[in-house]
């Protein structure tokens, strides 16, 4: 890029567990557990066990995700 040429830079800000996501759209840990039960973009890790031990999520992408599937949110992004 030159001196007078200007670019966007963006940062992801990934959610790395199942209240961060809770915090970040002002909603239940059910209402997550709907979403990912309806294919949005969020990873959940199980364990051995079978038991769901970790989520994440990029919150722009669920964001989007959210607003393309109609379903409703509390927070707005920043």
């Amino acid at each position: 890029m030159t001196e007078t040429e200007r670019g966007v830079v963006y940062e992801p800000k990934i959610l790395r567990s199942l209240a961060e996501i809770c915090e970040a759209f002002g909603v239940g840990q059910e209402r997550v557990r709907s979403w990912v039960q309806q294919g949005a973009p969020i990873a959940v890790e199980i364990d051995e066990k079978g038991t769901k031990s970790r989520y994440r999520a990029e919150k722009m992408r669920l964001y989007m995700w959210l607003e393309a599937s109609g379903n409703s949110f509390a927070e707005t992004i920043d």
